[in-house]
């Protein structure tokens, strides 16, 4: 897997974990929407994982289990790359 990642325009190098808040839409007020994407980008080499909850508004248990297992990993210590939302 490549050391490059790059989320939302925004670069994330080896070792790193960052949160970014990805542009989907304006409001009609002229505010930006945006959805919360935390990237980790291991120190290492392997897969590629992706993470999300909420997709149904009703289903708010997966939140908690995708900020715990985010919470729980070190970008210094990962094999791989997680990205969540």
């Amino acid at each position: 897997m490549s050391a490059k990642l790059t989320v939302g325009g925004e670069a994330v190098g080896r070792g790193r974990k960052v949160t970014i808040a990805l542009p989907i839409t304006r409001l009609p007020t002229g505010g930006a929407m945006t959805v919360p994407i935390i990237a980790i980008n291991g120190r290492f080499d392997g897969p590629r994982v992706w993470l999300s909850a909420a997709v149904h508004g009703d289903e708010l248990n997966g939140i908690e289990i995708v900020r715990a297992v985010v919470d729980a990993l070190s970008a210094k210590t990962l094999k791989g790359t997680l990205i969540a939302a």
